[in-house]
């Protein structure tokens, strides 16, 4: 398996990738100036106006339906953001993009996070008797957006899944997926759950596919494709979190006999 990591803006650097090469892209975007990333000026969560975080992002999925093979696959992971007291629906506008872009809307999904990983915003409204107009809900949900290039794709070859579901849980027959999100953000402010990765590179793709994250971040995203024997490509724009991701995917230890290449560009 070959994995390659580019070193910079995605907006840029994916277009270097050959067209239709892509099967599953699994990706969370920098939400707009909702999270303290490195604010350099070309990073997509760093924006004058909402306006141009959604040019930005649609300059992205019209590069990712060039690069996506006939069937293939994006994986959107995205949540409303409050900024400056409006609150901003990423999931939506972003859905409008998709298609207009010429994707295929194939599934939507809920990642249900436990009751006590979100930030508390009620508190207020407890605390005053519940005073009609202050009351709002804490955040226990992310959106995990599924759109298809049209067209049919050849089946491959694919472990059952019972390898890694026995039995299967519940949640995964259903859109409503009960997942803890990552607590360990040594690594990275937002990094992704292994387990939602995983369900993604398993329902939608085949061994040996190619599986891409345009915002690589610590390398979550390629670190599963690899273990689970998918060839992975990612971006990142910082040089820190770069570092990061390549430790975590054993850059710096392959093996003498290993199959598995290795490449920053």
């Amino acid at each position: 398996m070959k994995h390659i990591i580019y070193q910079g803006d995605a907006l840029e650097r994916t277009k270097e990738i050959d067209g239709g090469s892509l099967h599953l892209t699994v990706t969370s975007p920098p939400y707009y100036n909702a999270k303290e990333y490195h604010q350099e000026d070309n990073n997509v969560g760093n924006n004058e106006t909402y306006q141009d975080y959604l040019d930005k992002i649609k300059i992205l999925v019209k590069i990712l339906f060039e690069k996506t093979c006939v069937g293939g696959i994006v994986v959107w992971n995205t949540s409303p953001v409050i900024h400056e007291g409006k609150r901003f629906m990423i999931p939506e506008d972003s859905h409008n993009i998709f298609i207009e872009e010429g994707f295929e809307c194939r599934d939507n999904i809920t990642w249900k996070k436990p009751d006590g990983a979100a930030k508390l915003r009620c508190g207020g409204w407890c605390q005053n008797g519940g005073k009609p107009l202050t009351w709002h809900p804490n955040i226990v949900d992310e959106k995990i957006m599924v759109y298809k290039k049209p067209g049919t794709r050849a089946v491959g070859e694919y472990d059952d899944i019972s390898k890694y579901y026995n039995p299967k849980p519940k949640d995964l027959l259903t859109n409503i997926w009960m997942i803890n999100p990552e607590t360990n953000t040594h690594w990275h402010d937002a990094p992704f759950p292994d387990e939602l990765v995983q369900r993604c590179i398993l329902l939608y793709t085949f061994k040996g596919d190619t599986v891409f994250d345009p915002f690589l971040g610590s390398g979550t995203t390629m670190k599963v494709a690899r273990l689970l024997g998918r060839n992975s490509i990612g971006c990142e724009l910082s040089p820190d979190y770069l570092k990061l991701a390549k430790e975590k995917l054993g850059f710096y230890q392959t093996a003498l006999f290993s199959e598995e290449i290795y490449e920053v560009k």
